[in-house]
């Protein structure tokens, strides 16, 4: 983003810049909705497998974007991609791990998206201004031939969704191939309510819930501000603070992990 107003075919302000790069965020929200109606009803493999294509193609349409509509554009479906897949791989990390390693392998997972978003800055930092910002986008498309083909032919689906729509013996396979207990029949439905949020907005967690909305929201706000401070004079310094913020994400993450 910091790149962005030093493009001069563009003409964009950094505080326009700004706006776009919001785009991703809204579209993640937009895609965990997603993600949380459809989960139940399609299964997470369905999601998985889709996911990171369509996060990856829009990568591609960023990179060779004609101007800043079609950027603005796919930014915003970018986010809906990855907002369909990072709640769900979290869920089925969640489902297929042993419960006394439940707590740190969520832990990792959220390291490693940590990781990623530590290694974009940096990157930009090393190749701007020197190089196109859109090389940075067509890197970031890597999903499509490093994870795409592994996750078609080897992740497998959910044992609960499996028990869930009837196919019970394949549920057991897949438990017993991951060293899982055998799953149980559903004992009934949970409606999902407000896109699945209806529990996480109900009384008791409620306020757990609002004070990490607040606790995000605060966090990205100065990432945010710290990216765009030496905008647009020095595109490529400008993504070092960001990535310095960002360093400790990935121990914070996973630390405590290691007290469940």
């Amino acid at each position: 983003m910091p790149a962005l107003p030093a493009t001069p075919s563009w003409h964009l302000s950094a505080g326009e810049a700004g706006d776009i790069g919001s785009l991703a965020a809204l579209g993640m929200l937009v895609g965990a909705g997603v993600a949380g109606a459809a989960g139940r009803r399609v299964g997470p493999r369905r999601l998985l497998v889709p996911g990171p294509s369509f996060f990856s193609l829009c990568m591609l349409a960023s990179g060779a974007s004609a101007g800043p509509a079609t950027f603005a554009t796919s930014r915003f479906l970018a986010g809906v991609g990855l907002g369909v897949v990072l709640p769900t791989l979290t869920a089925v990390v969640a489902e297929m791990s042993p419960a006394g390693q439940r707590a740190r392998n969520i832990g990792i997972v959220m390291a490693a998206s940590c990781l990623g978003s530590l290694g974009a800055p940096l990157l930009g930092s090393w190749l701007l201004p020197d190089v196109s910002f859109r090389a940075l986008y067509y890197v970031g498309a890597a999903a499509l031939v490093t994870v795409v083909p592994r996750a078609l032919f080897r992740l497998p689906e959910s044992p609960l969704h499996l028990m869930r729509t009837g196919r019970a013996e394949q549920a057991r396979d897949v438990a017993a191939r991951f060293g899982l207990p055998e799953p149980q029949p559903p004992a009934g439905t949970v409606p999902d309510r407000l896109l699945g949020l209806g529990l996480l907005l109900s009384r008791r967690p409620a306020p757990t819930t609002l004070l990490f909305w607040l606790m995000a929201f605060c966090g990205l706000l100065l990432t945010s501000a710290l990216l765009f401070e030496q905008v647009p004079a020095q595109p490529g310094s400008a993504v070092r603070p960001s990535s310095g913020s960002r360093s400790w994400s990935p121990p914070g993450t996973i630390a405590p992990s290691g007290y469940h």
